[in-house]
């Protein structure tokens, strides 16, 4: 990767665009996406590695099944479960409500090619409001 792509990335971020990095095993697309964000921006970067199984549940969340036992009498609860996503976004939020000097939160999905874009993706980007916003960066 040279300086100017380099300059690229950083420049469509702070322009609040997102950035799909994307090319042939061993480029460093993966230690890239996770180094910029801590050590440009000081952030905290969590990583999410896609794979054949997403959905919109994993992504974004939906309703879930969970069992209590701690009574000694299994019991079953139906509620809502946040995604990944959704986690992502609240754990800045809290971040930002616990303090003025708040750590923002970067998500970095790895593996991106590994899932079913359309249907663990695309209701994200429409529930964002980003399909507009993807940013085209040359292969490296």
């Amino acid at each position: 990767m040279d300086n100017n792509m380099l300059i690229s990335i950083i420049a469509a971020i702070n322009a609040g665009f997102n950035i799909i990095l994307y090319g042939p095993p061993g480029t460093a697309k993966s230690t890239i996406s996770e180094f910029l964000p801590v050590e440009m921006y000081g952030a905290k970067c969590n990583v999410h590695t896609a794979d054949s199984e997403w959905n919109v549940r994993k992504v974004i969340g939906g309703i879930t099944v969970s069992y209590d036992n701690s009574t000694g009498t299994l019991k079953g609860k139906i509620g809502p479960k946040d995604g990944y996503i959704v986690d992502d976004i609240m754990e800045c939020y809290e971040s930002r409500r616990a303090t003025t000097d708040f750590n923002t939160v970067f998500t970095m999905i790895d593996e991106f090619n590994r899932t079913n874009m359309d249907e663990g993706l695309g209701p994200m980007f429409t529930a964002m409001g980003l399909d507009t916003y993807i940013y085209p960066l040359k292969s490296f």
